[in-house]
């Protein structure tokens, strides 16, 4: 049936070389088991962040350079991440990470183009300046993040824990994975926030700020997360 959806929440789908999968974890993760070189030349953060302000009907596409790029297929709910290492994805070969359907109001990732820099992504429906809160207690965000090494070509990913004070416009974000621990401070500014010294940048999106997302770059490593208000 061409309008079927294909609900993945077994979990992990790994595929090598094209065939062939196993089940497990959250996410869906391809890979075609060989390495090529990455031209990550720019060390300019402003060229490796991008955050988009889009309906939230639209936050499975991507455009780069003219080109719409499908993040989550349409006949495909997929809650965990979407992991294409030099696979193929849906006749899709571009390396890229996508978040999943878990997040209502926007996705977040990272693409690493043929010869062209990697990109980190965070797009979606923003809050509205007139419907960020402003309580002075701290709000608790949990989420996921991806990383991409571009000098071990490699995909990781682990756990976000955000503490957000609206009153004072500030944020602690917590990084856990077993090959990374990280805490960052930040600052918010309307509806967006910087942190870890302007590294990173990102967007609350959503009623009420009910979800936030952002994209971290430093040197040759891309992170790109997403949290859920608890």
């Amino acid at each position: 049936m061409k309008n079927k959806v294909l609900a993945i929440t077994l979990f992990t789908i790994l595929i090598t070389n094209g065939r062939g999968y196993a089940i497990g974890g959250e996410s869906v993760s391809i890979s075609n088991g060989t390495n090529h070189s990455s031209d990550v030349t720019n060390n300019s953060n402003e060229r490796n962040i991008f955050l988009n302000n889009i309906p939230k009907e639209e936050i499975n596409q991507f455009v780069l350079n003219g080109t719409e790029i499908t993040l989550v297929p349409s006949n495909v709910s997929i809650t965990g991440m979407i992991i294409n290492n030099r696979g193929i994805f849906y006749g899709d070969t571009l390396t890229k990470a996508a978040s999943g359907t878990k997040y209502s109001y926007f996705r977040f990732g990272i693409l690493v183009p043929e010869n062209s820099d990697m990109l980190g992504f965070s797009q979606g429906e923003l809050t509205t300046l007139d419907d960020m809160p402003v309580s002075n207690t701290d709000v608790k965000y949990i989420g996921d993040f991806v990383n991409y090494d571009a000098g071990l070509q490699e995909f990781t990913r682990g756990d976000m824990d955000i503490n957000v004070n609206f009153y004072n416009k500030t944020l602690t974000i917590e990084q856990s994975s077993e090959q990374l621990n990280k805490t960052m401070k930040g600052d918010i500014t309307g509806n967006t926030f910087t942190f870890d010294s302007g590294k990173g940048k990102g967007q609350f999106y959503g009623s009420q700020a009910a979800e936030m997302g952002g994209v971290h770059k430093d040197h040759n490593t891309v992170t790109s997360f997403g949290a859920k208000k608890q």
